[in-house]
Parts: C-alpha cells; sequence; structure tokens
C-alpha cells in the first residue's frame, strides 16, 4: 500500500530518534526538514524544466517550417529550409540556439 509522504516522515524521523537516542528528537526534526526542502528544491527545478519545455514547444509550433536533424558526430541542429538555425549537443540546446537566433523564423 502506498504511503504519503507524511507518513514516510513521520517513520524517519521515529527511526531516526531511535537511532539518535529519543533525547536527540531534535536532530531527527532537523534532518526531515533538510530532506523535505531538498525536495521542494527538486520539485521547483521539475517546474522550471517543465516550463521551458513549454516555451520551446510553444515556439516550435508557431514555427511549423522548422524540423530537427540528428548529426551522427553527435548534436542536433532545428532546421529551417534546410539552413541550420540553431545547433546543440542536445535537441533542448539546438532548439534553445535557434530561438536567441530568430524567433521570427
Amino acid at each position: 500500500m502506498a504511503r504519503t509522504r507524511e507518513e514516510q516522515n513521520n517513520e524517519l524521523r521515529e527511526e531516526l530518534a531511535s537511532a539518535l537516542d529519543y533525547e536527540n528528537l531534535s536532530q531527527a526534526d532537523w534532518i526531515i526538514k533538510e530532506i523535505e526542502e531538498a525536495e521542494q528544491r527538486g520539485y521547483e527545478w521539475a517546474r522550471a524544466e517543465c516550463a521551458e519545455d513549454t516555451k520551446r514547444l510553444d515556439w516550435l509550433g508557431g514555427n511549423v517550417t522548422l524540423g530537427a536533424r540528428f548529426f551522427l558526430r553527435g548534436g542536433w541542429a532545428a532546421m529551417h529550409n534546410d539552413t541550420v538555425i540553431g545547433y546543440g549537443e542536445t535537441l533542448r540546446s539546438a532548439i534553445d540556439a535557434a530561438m536567441k537566433g530568430d524567433e521570427n523564423v
């Protein structure tokens, strides 16, 4: 059965308190707080990545004449009428380069 994050944290808190000695419950609380803050930073990073991908997709969607090609030597190119308008090691970086070069393709 799946447990909520709160249930998992409570169990971890109890295990840490037991391992650290119950007199040091504040240390267990501090560890849980650090874990929760790290999780929050991860969620914020993921949301920011999704927002950037949404911008890329919106830009590509507004430029239906664009294409992308992967070159065997290791890289992606965003293309417009067989002209490279952005190049990068990843498709994301190629789109980003094209977006910086000319958003009105």
